[in-house]
């Protein structure tokens, strides 16, 4: 299986969304390059003022998980 980065983002200019992916180069120990490869036009077109979004957040780490820090009690933060 190829390890990559995908992204869903808004073309400007056509205000067309499209997919873009980017592939890791080489197996070294650090995995940190990364070349764009593709991207698709999906055919959806939107308007970007009228879309919604969504705040990304980090998935909790292995410390925080032992201190009882849960989806149930980080959602009650907001």
């Amino acid at each position: 299986m190829a390890e990559g980065l995908c992204l869903t983002v808004i073309d400007l200019e056509n205000n067309e969304v499209v997919i873009l992916f980017y592939s890791v180069l080489g197996s070294g120990i650090l995995k940190g390059n990364l070349k764009f490869t593709n991207l698709v036009r999906t055919g959806m077109f939107v308007d970007p003022d009228e879309q919604g979004y969504v705040t990304g957040q980090n998935a909790p780490f292995a410390e925080e998980k032992n201190q009882g820090t849960d989806q149930k009690t980080m959602n009650n933060m907001f």
